[in-house]
């Protein structure tokens, strides 16, 4: 999942209702404003610059709005078009992305797409395995999530012993480290339905993943056994969808995971229910075998990461961003 501070609505309405301000303002009140000038300086011999000052001005909400319209479209277009900025708020893509990580996503490397509904109206490019792309999340695209490309359409896909495999083939990965960290998790009591938060050890295998040429490293948990929402782990990526994965491959809600909130989304099971309990209704089990929902459509697609600019973990006056830590995103 990614977080930023949405207001692409909020700043295509702005700019908008600014620009029809300024139309209206230049086609009905500027040449009244330039008559009264007019009228004032033939009226008297000696003008006073603050009166002419005044007749020439609107009101100071129009002068306000007159004044931002440039920046807000500067920032529009530069946000719709061309760099949006994200911020990493979970642990899905470690050891790539941090948690606190800020990025810049490309919005035009896989087309121009029109605000708001981000509908590609310039074909420029598409999604490549090993990009690491934002995305509307399937389920809910009121929420943006960031992932790596896995399967591009006509790819069959398996992920069987924590192992990659993509049309056939094994995709190579070479052991590096063992890495221990500690991560803040939920435990809850079954029996009170009591939850409490814990600092917990967790050890990582660290390994360097080589996918179409892009290499790039990920983590694996032995102590997680390889589970996935369809029961062979194997997928075909239809026309116009891609297959998304985490780096950290084990603690991601990815494309093998997030059918269950459709299946919780359509009333086939309970919230807090088993995904097992979905093969007792046909129309749930006829969802899990449905490659499709398992994937990013393409009109889901915000861009490509490509570099983060900062980290501030805790957004705090007593919490420092640093810049130390830039780099480009592979």
């Amino acid at each position: 999942m990614v977080s930023y501070f949405n207001f692409t609505l909020i700043l295509t309405l702005a700019t908008l209702i600014s620009l029809i301000v300024v139309v209206i303002n230049r086609l009905f009140f500027l040449a009244k404003r330039k008559e009264a000038v007019k009228t004032y300086k033939e009226s008297v011999e000696a003008p006073d610059e603050r009166v002419v000052k005044e007749l020439s001005q609107g009101s100071a909400v129009l002068e306000f709005i007159r004044s931002i319209f440039p920046v807000l479209l500067v920032v529009f277009v530069l946000r719709s078009f061309l760099v949006e900025p994200f911020q990493i708020p979970s642990g899905s893509m470690l050891p790539t992305l941090k948690v606190g990580d800020f990025i810049l996503v490309n919005k035009f490397t896989y087309g121009i797409r029109l605000p708001v509904i981000n509908k590609v109206i310039i074909p420029i490019g598409q999604p490549k395995r090993g990009d690491v792309a934002v995305f509307h999340y399937p389920p809910n695209p009121d929420v943006d999530y960031i992932k790596r490309v896995i399967g591009v359409p006509g790819d069959r896909i398996q992920y069987k012993d924590k192992r990659l495999y993509i049309n056939g083939q094994l995709i190579g990965e070479t052991f590096d480290d063992t890495v221990k960290t500690i991560e803040k998790v939920k435990l809850r009591n079954e029996i009170s339905g009591s939850e409490e938060q814990r600092d917990i050890a967790v050890d990582y295998k660290l390994y360097t993943e080589d996918l179409d040429g892009v290499s790039h490293a990920i983590y694996k948990m032995p102590s997680r056994n390889s589970i996935s929402s369809k029961p062979d782990q194997e997928w075909i990526v239809p026309e116009g969808y891609y297959f998304m994965m985490g780096d950290n491959r084990d603690n991601s809600l990815d494309s093998r995971f997030w059918i269950r909130d459709y299946a919780v989304q359509r009333g086939y099971i309970a919230k807090d229910a088993p995904l097992s309990d979905c093969w007792a209704n046909k129309a749930c089990s006829d969802l899990l075998l449905d490659d499709k929902m398992y994937m990013v459509p393409a009109d889901n697609i915000v861009g490509k990461a490509f570099m983060v600019w900062m980290h501030w973990p805790d957004p705090k006056l007593s919490h420092l961003p640093s810049f130390s830590n830039d780099r480009l995103i592979k």
